[in-house]
């Protein structure tokens, strides 16, 4: 256990760095004064200044920070602070930490397809399929309170046999289970180098027991093809994602509601450590999601997010003038606290799942 809880904790301490390092460097090369770089949020647990810029450690292991002269709209008339500087500047220093996020997943993805990729191939192209080695069907996902998860079936359980029938594919699965005339299934399958027998009680209603099989394979191929398709996996995973919000957010805006398969940070580390035991492709296709859902959850034009804040300076770019000050901090306060609201309630309800 103890290895997956400092795996999850490396992952998440470079996924915060290369984001706020995005916003670090971009704000140094355009002439700002960086006050303070810091890991998760005040108050302050320990510090040292270096260069005039305070590292600091915070209490609250929630993300990370980089404090920048001005970015509150004060000291326009110190040339190295962020309200001085022309909204182009302003602006790249904003999308800096998601643009490095993209670039993160992007070369995590390119490493995987040049080492050896984990990759769904039921709905994949002709290129990933080409290459895939080692093909079998494994558990994608277990829908929570079904009868798999009652019986203890597990993501990334390979299903070898359902009722002594081979399973070739994940179509072999539906079938298998669908047209069982028996009130459960034995589901021969292997976790960890070991062959389990398990037997499932099969839904009188639905004919399913609560699996997403999904037919896998080990997808390697030379770093020159990895280099497109490590982009390819790239735009195709952002898009999932943007979709997925909008799920997200419909729900919580008509019925009031967070969507049951969101995760808080416990959650989130939770997966991390049930997926550190499927290796570590699998991890690297994690940490490139991972730093996928930090990059466009950032750049929404939600407050206090950069997206938020950039959506400010278009409003200063369209009116000619910047915005109150004033509405401009509200606005951003208001919004860190629902933020915070949310990430305390979403991390309860990882609590009591647990």
């Amino acid at each position: 256990m103890l290895i997956p809880i400092i795996a999850f904790i490396v992952l998440l301490f470079a996924l915060i760095l290369v984001h706020e390092l995005g916003h670090f460097i971009t704000a140094k090369k355009t002439g700002m004064t960086v006050e303070e770089f810091g890991f998760g949020l005040p108050p302050r647990a320990a510090g040292i200044k270096r260069g005039g810029t305070i590292y600091s450690l915070n209490w609250l292991p929630i993300g990370g920070f980089v404090k920048i002269l001005g970015e509150d709209g004060s000291h326009r008339g110190d040339n190295t602070s962020f309200a001085s500087k022309s909204i182009g500047k302003r602006a790249i220093v904003l999308s800096a930490g998601v643009i490095m996020n993209v670039i993160f997943a992007y070369l995590v993805f390119v490493v995987g397809f040049t080492t050896g990729y984990p990759a769904a191939l039921d709905d994949n192209n002709d290129q990933i399929a080409a290459h895939a080695e080692n093909r079998r069907v494994q558990i994608g996902y277990v829908v929570p309170k079904s009868p798999a998860e009652t019986a203890g079936l597990k993501l990334g359980d390979i299903i070898q046999t359902i009722n002594t029938q081979p399973v070739l594919s994940a179509g072999d699965v539906v079938s298998f289970i669908t047209t069982a005339e028996t009130s459960s299934v034995d589901v021969i399958l292997e976790r960890a180098g070991e062959q389990l027998t398990i037997a499932v009680p099969v839904d009188p209603e639905t004919h399913k027991i609560g699996i997403q099989p999904v037919t896998t394979g080990i997808v390697r191929m030379p770093w020159y093809e990895a280099l497109w398709q490590g982009a390819v996996e790239t735009v195709q995973l952002v898009w999932l994602i943007i979709l997925g919000l909008y799920g997200i957010l419909k729900a919580l805006v008509t019925s009031g509601q967070v969507a049951g398969d969101v995760a808080g940070p416990i959650g989130i580390a939770q997966m991390s450590i049930q997926i550190t035991h499927l290796g570590i492709a699998h991890y690297l296709r994690f940490a490139g999601l991972l730093s996928l859902n930090l990059a466009v959850i950032n750049i929404l034009p939600i407050p206090a997010l950069d997206g938020g804040r950039l959506l400010f300076l278009l409003i200063e770019k369209i009116k000619g003038s910047p915005v109150s000050h004033k509405l401009e901090h509200a606005f951003h306060a208001t919004g860190f606290a629902l933020l915070i609201a949310l990430i305390i309630l979403i991390t309860i309800r990882d609590i009591i799942r647990l």
